[in-house]
């Protein structure tokens, strides 16, 4: 069963929070799993996001996964990146408050531990701008990144999936090109293994081993694994 977290709203009256808990139920240790991203994210607009069923497979794979869901609507990679250290983030909706990816990982103290593995899927709302270019939107995505790998949480990157709507009727082409070629950036950082501080990337097509792995770096090398390692 999975649940927002009023705590991660401001004061009475404000906006409600964009923080979703879902907690490890079964006996011994959990891995601590943060999902990070706009409106996709949150599974809007009937706020079930898709990484509750993600929580569910790996519970019935038999992992142990506690995770928390941060989808904020509306919000760019530019603008996460830039809010990462906020203990509260009004999402650019300005409907619901989360909590910056930097502070998310980290522990906080009567609330969760360190995260061990962060799944990151932004940049949908960077492509609608004409000012911001795919490398920008890119740059904002690895961004995003450092901050879980500073403090040594391994990450894995989503790509930017089909969406937009009317969005993408209005724009067209534009947007699809943008789209693809962010993707193609994160697809050959993932294939490169390339990162900020020597470590790497990975898609998600992931066995539950391979979750594992990633969470606590037992069982293969990070190459072979293309996880980014802090």
């Amino acid at each position: 069963m999975w649940k927002s977290i009023p705590g991660a709203a401001r004061e009475k009256g404000n906006p409600p929070s964009a923080l979703v808990h879902i907690p490890y139920s079964g006996e011994g240790a959990a891995i601590r799993v943060v999902v990070y991203g706009d409106s996709l994210t949150a599974g809007a607009s009937s706020y079930t996001p898709p990484g509750a069923a993600l929580a569910e497979w790996l519970d019935a794979a038999g992992c142990g996964v506690e995770m928390h869901i941060c989808g904020l609507n509306a919000s760019t990679a530019l603008q996460m990146l830039a809010e990462a250290d906020e203990t509260s983030v009004l999402e650019a909706l300005g409907t619901r408050v989360g909590v910056g990816l930097a502070q998310l990982v980290r522990s906080r103290p009567g609330a969760w531990r360190n995260a061990d593995l962060a799944l990151i899927m932004a940049g949908t709302n960077d492509l609608a701008s004409q000012t911001i270019t795919a490398e920008q939107i890119f740059a904002s995505i690895q961004g995003l990144h450092a901050v879980c790998h500073v403090v040594g949480v391994r990450t894995v990157a989503l790509a930017i999936p089909d969406a937009g709507g009317r969005t993408v009727q209005n724009l067209g082409a534009a947007y699809v090109a943008k789209k693809r070629a962010v993707n193609s950036m994160l697809a050959a950082w993932v294939r490169n293994g390339e990162s900020w501080n020597g470590g790497s990337s990975h898609s998600l097509n992931l066995p539950c081993s391979t979750v594992l792995d990633l969470a606590i770096g037992a069982g293969r090398d990070d190459k072979e694994l293309g996880s980014a390692s802090g």
